[in-house]
């Protein structure tokens, strides 16, 4: 079992990365992702895809990654939806759907199958 020094560490090093890999990682950098915002009084995306099937989900969340800029974070709640939250981009806006359909031909050439998108 990891203490709650490397517990941080290992949560750090995800977010660091861009993929959230635990529901814990993926708590504590939305509460410094959702203070910053606040604190600068700009806008937050998050995208929403839900996946057909569970091939490909370590290719896919690196590729998506790979595809954000830095500070912005995508991970997969087990079972459900894959997510991705970018900084400083408004809903609706050419540049969500911009982003939104850059990051679908990401998982699709990560063979990630999922349906449609949804921006909130």
């Amino acid at each position: 079992m990891l203490g709650a020094g490397q517990t941080k560490r290992a949560a750090g090093a995800a977010a660091a990365a861009g993929v959230l890999d635990t529901r814990a990682a993926a708590d504590a950098a939305l509460l410094r992702m959702f203070t910053r915002a606040r604190r600068s009084s700009q806008p937050l995306l998050l995208l929403r895809w839900t996946p057909r099937g569970g091939g490909a989900r370590g290719r896919a969340a690196r590729a998506l990654a790979a595809e954000l800029r830095l500070g912005d974070l995508v991970w997969r709640e087990p079972g459900a939806e894959w997510l991705v939250l970018a900084e400083g981009v408004a809903a609706p806006s050419a540049a969500a759907a911009a982003l939104a359909r850059r990051l679908e031909q990401v998982l699709a050439r990560a063979g990630a199958e999922c349906e449609g998108r949804r921006a909130a």
